[in-house]
């Protein structure tokens, strides 16, 4: 069945259906690599950008989970990005992986990508303020933490727990001075 579909897809590339009987019978046999390989070529051919964001998922989805490649799962959801910034879904993708990969520098820059679609003050703060404690806690990495801190305490003053954080970072720095300011 799936060499006539292949065959039909090659004949008419545009015909949704094919793709659609291909894909299930992909995924059903767990023929992972196959079913992302048919999905990425089938979003040229989609029109609407929610088809392709809602398809670019599923391909950062097997990706990561069954498939267990994190580098093609972080491009899809990019992708993702690439076509609505907003997309939380992909930012919270993005996030997960890159905390459980430890890449705190890709987090950081997706956080500050993201950040200014993000409406709320105190929202944007705590999301740099949560970059900032994993520099501290994964990578000792104070003065960095400071950077992202600062940058949090821009946005707003009313955030305790970013303040907290900033005063220690600058006492285990030794930057009395600007602890003693803050």
């Amino acid at each position: 069945a799936i060499n006539i579909l292949q065959q039909a897809r090659e004949e008419n590339p545009q015909n949704a259906n094919i793709y659609r009987l291909l894909c299930s019978i992909l995924a059903e046999e767990k023929r992972w690599l196959e079913y992302v390989n048919v999905l990425n070529d089938v979003i040229r051919y989609l029109p609407s950008p929610n088809d392709k964001i809602a398809t670019l998922s599923r391909i950062g989805l097997v990706y990561e989970l069954q498939l267990c490649d994190e580098t093609s799962a972080i491009s899809s959801y990019e992708r993702i990005l690439k076509l609505d910034p907003t997309n939380m879904y992909a930012i919270k993708k993005l996030e997960f992986i890159y905390k459980k990969t430890r890449n705190i520098s890709a987090y950081y820059d997706l956080t500050l990508r993201t950040n200014p679609f993000i409406a709320s003050p105190l929202k944007r703060a705590r999301r740099l303020y949560l970059v900032a404690l994993k520099f501290v806690t994964i990578q000792g990495d104070y003065n960095q933490a400071i950077e992202v801190l600062e940058k949090a305490m821009e946005i707003t003053n009313d955030f305790s727990q970013g303040s907290h954080l900033l005063c220690l970072c600058y006492l285990v720095t030794h930057q009395f001075e600007k602890m003693l300011k803050h």
